[in-house]
């Protein structure tokens, strides 16, 4: 196996869960160490599991599946922009305040994000079927890794930001939504035009 490849295609896949894993740490500033390694295991499981399923599936369904996953994604990271658009909607403007109301990211939030930024990953399952099984396994093993490190050091670091950054008050879920948007905007873009 090729480590270099195998970690330079990791970080390149982990970007997405990393971006997503700030924009958290960002809007929830009160999150506890548990809840943040919690989240990047779940990124880090889904990135690791999308281009398993692509592997194992193999080109039988590549032609059907890699047209739609870009809509896929683009409509669930979507989803979630306006979702964050929505909770801030329905909290009332007090407001700045060194009261805020604490923001709770829902566990079923996080799974549709890990979903949403691993989707496109699939595609990788399919672009490495000329690998061994044990060498795919361990470069989809090593691509969980990495996204699991990069989106926990991501989300302590929205965290820090968030905390320093209290005077923007109610703008973390709008900055939460133009991540999603722009993710969802990139990865539809790549899907459609790279």
């Amino acid at each position: 196996m090729d480590w270099i490849s195998a970690l330079s295609l990791a970080a390149s896949l982990s970007l997405d869960a990393a971006t997503v894993g700030a924009a958290d740490g960002i809007s929830e500033s009160s999150m506890r160490v548990s809840k943040i390694f919690l989240i990047a295991l779940c990124f880090g499981v889904f990135q690791a599991l999308m281009p398993a399923i692509g592997y194992f599936v193999g080109f039988a369904f590549q032609e059907v599946l890699s047209k739609w996953i870009p809509w896929i994604a683009f409509g669930l990271l979507t989803a979630l922009a306006i979702k964050s658009v929505i909770t801030i909607i329905r909290v009332p403007d007090t407001g700045i305040s060194e009261d805020l109301p604490k923001r709770k990211l829902s566990w079923s939030s996080v799974i549709m994000q890990g979903v949403a930024t691993s989707i496109d990953a699939l595609c990788v399952g399919f672009a490495l079927l000329s690998y061994s099984i044990p060498n795919a396994l361990l470069t989809f093993m090593v691509i969980g890794i990495v996204t699991f490190a990069l989106s926990a050091l991501t989300i302590f670091l929205g965290k820090f930001l968030g905390s320093k950054l209290s005077f923007l008050g109610y703008a973390a879920p709008f900055i939460s939504a133009c991540v999603f948007w722009v993710l969802a905007l990139k990865i539809l873009y790549e899907g459609l035009f790279a």
